[in-house]
């Protein structure tokens, strides 16, 4: 409990965290500093969906953290390309985009909406179907910057 204390002195408070401080995994399973068990219905907010601890994931994870950490897309990764192969064959996509951010997913998706509508209907029609997708994704931004700025307000007592 000492460390969730201290915790608002370094962390921003974002979420109403439960006062558990979890220290290990094994699969669904989850466990506090008091060893206390739990069951991960979350799956760490859905990216960790395969569990925690499973020794097939881990020996593969360390295997290719002893070789590569990271490779952008700037450089050839077999293992980039052979996944892209993988979900072509196994999906509706003739080529996938991999990308290092929900921003450059964002601009992916601009640039592909784009690049379709333009085919498909022609530049006129084309630039209409981008615009109101634009417009969309402006509205939703700024329904979530007014949330932000409330929660600010909170935050700051405002």
């Amino acid at each position: 409990m000492k460390k969730i204390n201290e915790s608002s002195k370094y962390l921003m408070n974002t979420y109403s965290r439960n006062p558990i401080e979890l220290v290990k995994g094994e699969g669904i399973k989850v466990f506090d500093n008091e060893g206390k068990e739990y069951l991960d219905f979350v799956a760490g907010i859905a990216v960790n969906c395969l569990g925690h601890a499973h020794p097939k994931i881990v020996s593969t994870i360390v295997s290719q953290a002893n070789k590569l950490m990271h490779c952008s897309n700037l450089y050839w990764n077999e293992n980039q390309i052979d996944l892209a192969n993988i979900l072509c064959e196994k999906s509706f996509g003739d080529c996938v985009f991999f990308c290092n951010s929900g921003a450059e997913a964002n601009e992916g998706a601009l640039k592909l909406s784009r690049k379709y509508s333009y085919l498909k209907y022609g530049e006129k029609k084309g630039m209409k179907l981008l615009l109101r997708t634009i417009h969309f994704m402006v509205e939703h931004m700024e329904r979530l910057l007014q949330q932000v700025r409330k929660n600010i307000k909170n935050i700051l007592n405002l």
